[in-house]
């Protein structure tokens, strides 16, 4: 029997109650729309014939469009206000807390932030007891916020947010990395058996499941961290859009096509600038765990 892990499981079920009551946040909308928008808008997607030993394959041309993310506020140095009419929650600032460690706790950008807290910015320190208003549904950000302070403290790992902390991920297939993360190839191809499982990294919501040009059947998983994954050259997706997943859940079958008996898998990280606001693919093999499983 499968050992059940209770601190996911309370993760799991904080996303659905969420889902179930939350007013979608414009926020979350923009972002992952900007997201579906980056990964569609490429010139080339990821190669279907994959990229071979020693080979890179040309990724997905990165967005400069930043009308998602504009930063319009203007910074006062004592004034942190709070727009009228937004929806969010007011955070109380702890020690070792910055603006990076609230986008990774509640998976919101740094410059949406910014936007609606006057006076703050990645050049000024926050001040414990601080309160920042985190723009969302409050539902969605405490269910946000609750996870992720469990996984820390699961972990042993600080709570403060900061970059060095993401948990490492599961693998999602078993395979051989045949062509890894570069500037020209923003994610890497996995070898896999044709018909193998593709699995969830992590706890998150399925925010895309469809066909996109150049990347076949693909699924964007927003991890609710700030952290979205990309699966991509599927035979089968057999998850939509809205379900909730957990570490280790089959979101699709691989392989879309055979070569020389074995298929690829198209598998992508991206996380939110600090400095733009905009998503930007980071390299996988940093932070998927040692050993496949």
């Amino acid at each position: 029997m499968k050992k059940v892990n209770k601190n996911e499981e309370t993760a799991v079920g904080k996303i659905a109650a969420a889902k179930a009551n939350r007013k979608p946040s414009l926020t979350h909308k923009i972002l992952v729309t900007a997201l579906c928008a980056l990964v569609m808008f490429t010139q080339t997607g990821c190669r279907r014939d994959g990229a071979g030993d020693g080979e890179s394959a040309r990724a997905p041309r990165q967005s400069s469009d930043r009308q998602y993310y504009s930063d319009s506020s203007h910074e006062r140095e004592n004034d942190v206000q709070e727009p009228q009419q937004s929806e969010g929650i007011r955070h109380t600032v702890t020690a070792g807390q910055s603006l990076i460690g609230l986008k990774n706790i509640y998976g919101i950008s740094i410059p949406a932030i910014k936007k609606h807290n006057q006076g703050v910015s990645e050049n000024t320190s926050l001040k414990i007891g601080q309160k920042v208003f985190i723009p969302g549904s409050p539902s969605v950000l405490t269910a946000r916020r609750d996870a992720y302070l469990k996984s820390k403290k699961n972990s042993g790992a600080s709570s403060t947010g900061g970059d060095d902390e993401i948990e490492k991920l599961s693998w999602p297939a078993a395979g051989t990395v045949i062509s890894k993360f570069s500037q020209s190839s923003k994610g890497i191809y996995i070898k896999i058996a044709p018909g193998s499982s593709i699995k969830a990294v992590s706890t998150g919501e399925i925010v895309y499941s469809g066909k996109m040009k150049g990347y076949g059947n693909l699924i964007i998983v927003d991890h609710l961290n700030g952290l979205f994954s990309i699966y991509g050259l599927n035979a089968k997706n057999i998850v939509n859009k809205g379900d909730t997943v957990k570490t280790g859940t089959k979101v699709a079958i691989g392989g879309d096509k055979i070569t020389d008996g074995y298929s690829k898998l198209y598998f992508e990280l991206r996380t939110i600038n600090s400095k733009t606001g905009e998503p930007e693919s980071i390299d996988p093999l940093k932070y998927l765990k040692a050993e496949k499983k």
